[in-house]
């Protein structure tokens, strides 16, 4: 890609967000867009990462708390568990900071974009830290175990 296409994608991408009425900061000089997420289960905050070198855009929901070290096992199980059956995205633990973010991302290569194929990976992506933040909180408050967490959340 040339110097203009990675303009052309990020705002492409920074339009995506504008017409869907997403308050957006950009980060310099990373071509990153921040944006904070409300869902039924929390707030936090999510992050657009327009990489250039391998033509692709990955999208971040970050876990509103850092998981205690104690619990970070129990997370870890609960979170691999989790990602089992996920076909669009994963959950992933920083052993070292306790931070759990889920991924999302879309690889261009030499197709023509898009923006309307961002939808599926930004959407999805805020639907499920939302549907999955209870059992995250609760292992990482010891109040139960991964096993209960994931029965809660399937049910």
């Amino acid at each position: 890609m040339s110097a203009g296409n990675v303009i052309q994608l990020f705002e492409a991408v920074l339009n995506f967000f504008k017409a869907d009425d997403w308050p957006i900061t950009i980060l310099e000089p990373e071509a990153v867009l921040h944006t904070v997420f409300r869902g039924e289960h929390g707030e936090w905050n999510c992050f657009a990462l327009v990489r250039d070198e391998f033509k692709q855009v990955a999208f971040y929901s970050v876990c509103p708390i850092a998981v205690p070290v104690s619990q970070r096992p129990a997370v870890a199980e609960f979170l691999m568990r989790r990602n089992y059956d996920l076909h669009l995205g994963n959950f992933e633990l920083n052993f070292d900071s306790g931070e759990v973010r889920y991924r999302t991302s879309l690889n261009i290569g030499e197709h023509d974009f898009s923006p309307e194929l961002l939808r599926p990976i930004i959407y999805t992506n805020v639907l499920m830290m939302d549907q999955n933040l209870p059992g995250i909180m609760s292992v990482s408050y010891g109040q139960v175990s991964p096993l209960e967490a994931l029965a809660s959340i399937e049910n």
